[in-house]
């Protein structure tokens, strides 16, 4: 009896039904809830074609992919509904499948009627594995998903062939960053740049990220840290038929609670901008809630609905008004369940959500609502159940308080954090118990060189180092959301800077910044100075003097874990190493080694 060929074995599996879906459960950071779950097919147990790889390769090759997605689609549905999860359930759709005219919204709808699913319920993934080349009616089938509620997320960023055009031209829901670029994130600096990148990316569009393959405690503490607003991985749960929603309430959290926040200056969470509202049941008559309005003459323009105490959405009054304010429109939809209201692209968060996450979303709701009336309210949940409302007017007062903060302790010459920025840099690396380096950079010969010259041309100089330290440190300036372990430039005052890197090798980087300066430093003098190597004028005592060139001087403190226990303490040893380099001529490093 001959073996069985694969190609059967996948019709077999196709005609029997015997496909089987697990789940990886998505976590929310700051709830450290689950948000989610993601749905991964399977082929029977033992079979040649269990995996997903294979499973899809050779449906590919038989030309039977489009069997197979609706079959994945249908059981992949019905096993999530099974669950009774309320969170959102992400499923993996092929783009090419996404064009063909037999799985289009009308199809997906249908599906999630029949699993009596909500369209806001599930997300879909688009995998990238195939090259992309219809973008318009990609881009056009998508916005069809999205009206009806669906949404939208990009899987494996950054591994696919045409991430970034996919980004652009879909602006999606979500962002899945690429489990390569999370795996060893914490000892990997172009990893970090590229996850910060991707979180850069994720707010112009107004996206929200998930890093996938978080196996380690190490590498979550760094993806906390950079604001990265949700994960999956083994380090959480393996997929599983039935995901143990405790299994988070028993994980770890503690061993993280000393991670510091992510940014500098931060805007707060949803919790400050709590409002407690009356909450209204689905299944409310549209009649009902006229009256009550009408009755008690609530002021708020949006009206919260809740069905078990989770909240379905928002209504908004004066369109829910304005419809049943037409003619036999009270005999006509008087006895509707006020669901039927609700707005599909509520916005609904969690109450330790960042308020900067909180704006983009609502920004992007502002920008694709099909409501006459935008909504100016959001709704607020604690673990899962409904809390309250926020109102967009109070996120935009918190947010323009939090950036007036930031200017306040920006130098105003190079625009670089100043002392209290620097202060809470150094205490939040003191408190996460890492490595990291302190250099503090101060210009020879800087006051000479301003008595002659003027102090015009004194601060261009200085925002020319201000830029040299920018540019070999590759920090982003301006930024609320500074990823703790990368680097850091700030300007003290004066021509005095403070550089703090992570790690406690990075001599290349010191090296970089003193031959950068040493280049253009000559270049803020005049030909005739140049030629002499420097300007003759009078010193501190009233005497003429020659002044070489300006010159970098850089004291450099190495900070292993243990040796200091407050910032003053490291303040004053680079003041100390500073004095050594500037004993000697020249553009010149030192270092204190000693522990």
């Amino acid at each position: 009896m001959g073996v069985p060929q694969v190609g059967s074995l996948l019709h077999d599996v196709l005609e029997t039904g015997a496909l089987r879906t697990v789940f990886q459960p998505i976590v929310c950071m700051n709830s450290r809830l689950a948000y989610g779950v993601e749905g991964f097919l399977r082929g029977p147990p033992g079979h040649p074609l269990e995996s997903p790889l294979a499973l899809f390769a050779e449906a590919e090759r038989e030309g039977l992919l489009m069997p197979l997605e609706a079959q994945a689609r249908t059981a992949t549905l019905a096993a999530f509904a099974g669950l009774g999860f309320p969170g959102k359930l992400f499923m993996n759709v092929n783009p090419s499948c996404l064009l063909d005219p037999r799985f289009q919204a009308d199809a997906l709808l249908a599906a999630l009627g029949q699993a009596h699913l909500a369209p806001q319920q599930v997300v879909l993934e688009l995998t990238e594995h195939h090259p992309i080349d219809d973008f318009a009616s990609l881009h056009a089938v998508a916005e069809d998903f999205r009206r009806q509620g669906v949404g939208i997320a990009i899987d494996d960023l950054g591994a696919g062939h045409a991430s970034m055009r996919l980004l652009c031209e879909l602006r999606p829901d979500f962002l899945k960053i690429d489990k390569f670029f999370v795996t060893r994130l914490d000892h990997d600096p172009v990893k970090r740049k590229v996850v910060r990148g991707i979180l850069g990316m994720a707010r112009a569009v107004g996206a929200r990220v998930v890093a996938e393959g978080v196996e380690r405690f190490e590498e979550l503490r760094v993806l906390m840290d950079m604001g990265v607003d949700q994960a999956q991985g083994y380090l959480f749960a393996r997929p599983q038929a039935i995901p143990d929603p405790a299994a988070l309430a028993r994980f770890s959290w503690p061993e993280l609670a000393a991670a510091p926040v992510s940014s500098e200056l931060t805007f707060g969470t949803a919790a400050l901008l709590l409002q407690h509202a009356p909450a209204f049941p689905h299944d409310m008559r549209a009649a009902e809630l006229l009256d009550y309005l009408g009755r008690e003459g609530q002021a708020m323009t949006a009206i919260p609905v809740v069905r078990d105490d989770r909240p379905l959405g928002l209504i908004s009054r004066p369109e829910f008004q304005e419809r049943m304010a037409r003619l036999y429109a009270r005999e006509l939809l008087g006895r509707e369940p006020i669901a039927n209201f609700v707005v599909p692209d509520s916005l609904i968060v969690d109450k330790n959500e960042p308020l900067d996450l909180i704006s983009h979303d609502l920004t992007r709701q502002h920008e694709t609502a099909q409501t006459r009336y935008p909504l100016d309210y959001f709704l607020i949940t604690s673990h899962g159940r409904y809390a309250g409302v926020g109102s967009a007017l109070s996120l935009l007062r918190r947010i323009t308080d939090a950036q007036m903060d930031l200017a306040r302790h920006a130098n105003p010459l190079s625009g670089l954090p100043g002392n209290i920025p620097i202060q809470r840099r150094l205490e939040g690396l003191l408190k996460q118990q890492v490595p990291f380096t302190v250099g503090y950079c101060d210009i020879d010969n800087f006051k000479p060189f301003n008595d002659v010259y003027g102090y015009a041309r004194g601060d261009e100089m200085l925002r020319e180092l201000a830029q040299i330290l920018v540019r070999s440190t590759g920090i982003e300036t301006g930024s609320l959301h500074q990823d703790l372990l990368d680097h850091f430039v700030g300007h003290v005052g004066g021509d005095d800077f403070v550089v703090i890197l992570a790690g406690l090798d990075q001599e290349h980087i010191w090296a970089d910044i003193l031959d950068r300066f040493a280049q253009v430093a000559p270049i803020f003098y005049d030909p005739e100075d140049q030629a002499a190597g420097g300007i003759h004028t009078r010193d501190r005592r009233g005497q003429t003097q020659f002044f070489p060139v300006s010159s970098l001087s850089i004291g450099v403190v190495p900070c292993p874990v243990g040796r200091f226990t407050h910032p003053q303490e490291i303040a004053h040893a680079a003041s100390m190493v500073k004095a050594q380099a500037k004993q000697r001529p020249g553009n010149q490093l030192f270092v204190d080694r000693r522990q």
